[in-house]
C-alpha cells in the first residue's frame, strides 16, 4: 500500500499513482520471489510512511535476469512522493523494453520475448519467475491496448 493511502493523505487526483506504488511491490515480489516488506511488522511500514520513508527491499543474493530494467523500475515506482512515481504510460514503455527483441537483456542468451513466446517446460526457477512477470506484463499491455 502507498505511503498517502497509509497515511490517509491521498489526493483522488493522484490516485493512479497509489497503483504505480503497488505494481512496483508486484513486480518486485514475482522478481524476487520475496515478500517486499518480509520482517516488518504493520507499525513499521505505518511508522515509515508518516516520516515520507519507503522500507527498502531485500533483493535475493543470486542475480535475477533482467535485473538492472527491473530495478530502475520498481525503484521508480516505490519513490515516497507520489509526484515523483512514472505514470502508467512511463510503466509500460519500461515493461515494453524487456519484451523488445531488440533489447540487450537475455537470459542464458534467450530474449524474453522467447521466453514467454514458448512453451518451456524444463526452466530453471529464475527463468519461471521472470517469465511470470512477463506474462503478467504481456497481459497488462494486451488488454491495455483493447481499451
Amino acid at each position: 500500500m502507498a505511503p498517502e493511502v497509509l497515511t490517509k493523505t491521498i489526493q483522488m487526483a493522484k490516485a493512479d499513482k497509489a497503483d504505480m506504488f503497488s505494481f512496483g511491490r508486484v513486480i518486485f515480489f514475482v522478481l524476487a520471489a520475496a515478500n517486499p516488506l518480509q520482517g516488518l511488522s504493520v507499525q513499521d511500514v505505518v511508522s515509515q510512511a508518516e516520516r515520507n520513508q519507503v522500507p527498502d527491499l531485500q533483493w535475493p543474493p543470486t542475480p535475477v535476469p533482467y535485473l538492472e530494467h527491473a530495478k530502475r523500475l520498481i525503484d521508480s515506482c516505490l519513490r515516497p512522493s507520489p509526484d515523483e512515481r512514472p505514470n502508467a504510460d512511463s510503466a509500460e514503455l519500461a515493461l515494453r523494453a524487456w519484451l523488445d527483441a531488440d533489447s540487450p537483456d537475455r537470459h542464458d542468451g534467450v530474449h524474453l520475448r522467447e521466453i514467454i513466446s514458448h512453451d518451456r517446460t524444463e526452466v530453471d526457477p529464475e527463468t519461471r519467475l521472470v517469465t511470470s512477470c512477463a506474462a503478467a506484463a504481456k497481459l497488462y499491455l494486451a488488454q491495455k491496448n483493447q481499451i
